[in-house]
């Protein structure tokens, strides 16, 4: 384990106006960041630069498919039974369902047709944990990865789409006041906040964001992965960004990996370049975790355990602070993500043989205890905790 202490730095600079939407890959930053300036700390203010010219680069093309069908909008047209209980787990299966974890009892959100192998993606619960929103889209991601956002109301028992178009979307975040949804276009590389109640999109930032999904780093501002070019090379740095400002303040440089992990209380943040660090974002002090990359990083809700994947070796926790690295006794299968409950103790996994569809399992950190939960998670595999989940 390597301990530093490092100056943080924040790094801001004004890019032009906001680009329309394209299908196009992210073009790379070619601002020259030694013209930027340097502040004491990442959560402090920051004098703005204005180049004269914004910056610009050769867009990359992606290959069109055309076989790809438009997933169908009209499978989102339902009405489920109302749900009053925040003990759930939402996973995909032929649509999207959700568990109760005192019953058993499962609720079909949406339902899939042998016609139409939709999917539903990218699950995001609203902090209340009375909506989730997702992404309805072809069975096929990595070929045709477009789909229609859209948000489950459980009081209500009605799917809200949110997108006029079907798009390439990462996975959402909430607001902290549930009011908007943050969200990247894969293709344009452009930053969406969407007003969820308006069910429009209601700023689209410069094309030059990563396929890493953001999160609300406050009530106004988003955490990003900004692709750059330095020293002749494309990179990604973590930036942080009111989407109705030009101006932005660099958190991390030269992060390898389309992932990072702010912690709920924005004092910590894990992202991996070339080891594992985590990084103190008050005093500047970070501390590496070996080389092996971390998939899918996540920080419990008291903002003490962070959880992360290594490959085929499993699932690993660290605490806060310590320079120790544990590894749970539970493998758990490749996913779009595990989840933390929020008691910040039980996380909740895929489980299964090699070969099956896999289950879902809630696994007790504190005693080693798994239990399986009587569902089966189809593909892509996603499954999202609620937050208010006990």
């Amino acid at each position: 384990m390597t301990v530093m202490k490092v100056k943080p730095f924040v790094c801001c600079i004004l890019v032009a106006s906001f680009m329309s939407a394209a299908c196009t890959m992210p073009p790379t930053d070619t601002t020259d960041e030694k013209s930027l300036p340097t502040i004491a700390s990442p959560l402090a203010g920051a004098t703005v630069t204005r180049p004269t010219q914004a910056p610009q680069a050769p867009a990359r093309q992606t290959t069109q498919v055309a076989s790809c069908p438009q997933p169908e909008r009209k499978a989102l047209e339902t009405v489920f039974p109302p749900i009053t209980i925040t003990d759930v787990i939402a996973f995909s299966a032929e649509g999207l369902q959700l568990i109760e974890l005192n019953t058993n009892v499962i609720t079909r959100i949406y339902s899939t047709t042998a016609s139409s192998p939709d999917m539903a993606s990218n699950l995001s619960w609203s902090p209340d944990g009375r909506r989730i929103a997702f992404v309805h889209g072809n069975a096929v991601p990595v070929i045709c990865a477009k789909g229609y956002l859209a948000v489950a109301d459980l009081q209500s028992g009605r799917v809200h789409v949110l997108s006029e178009s079907a798009r390439n979307l990462t996975r959402p975040a909430w607001s902290p006041d549930g009011a908007r949804l943050a969200t990247v276009d894969r293709d344009s590389g452009h930053l969406l906040i969407i007003d969820v109640s308006a069910r429009r999109v209601v700023t689209a930032s410069a094309a030059s964001a990563t396929p890493a999904p953001p999160v609300w780093f406050d009530g106004n501002r988003v955490a990003y992965l900004r692709t750059v070019r330095r020293e002749g090379r494309p990179t990604a740095d973590l930036v942080v960004q009111d989407p109705n400002e030009s101006a932005f303040m660099v958190l991390a440089r030269d992060i390898r990996a389309n992932e990072f992990a702010l912690s709920p209380a924005r004092t910590q943040l894990a992202y991996y370049a070339g080891s594992l660090r985590i990084v103190d974002l008050q005093s500047g002090e970070w501390q590496a975790y070996g080389a092996e990359p971390a998939e899918r990083p996540q920080w419990s809700p008291d903002n003490r355990s962070l959880l992360l994947k290594r490959g085929m070796a499993g699932l690993f926790v660290i605490q806060s602070g310590s320079p120790d690295v544990r590894q749970l006794d539970v493998l758990g299968l490749p996913a779009p993500a595990q989840g933390w409950f929020s008691d910040s103790r039980r996380i909740a996994i895929l489980i299964g043989p090699e070969g099956k569809l896999p289950t879902l399992g809630v696994y007790d950190i504190a005693t080693r205890q798994l239990q399986e939960l009587p569902v089966t998670v189809y593909p892509p595999w996603d499954f999202a905790v609620n937050p208010q989940a006990r």
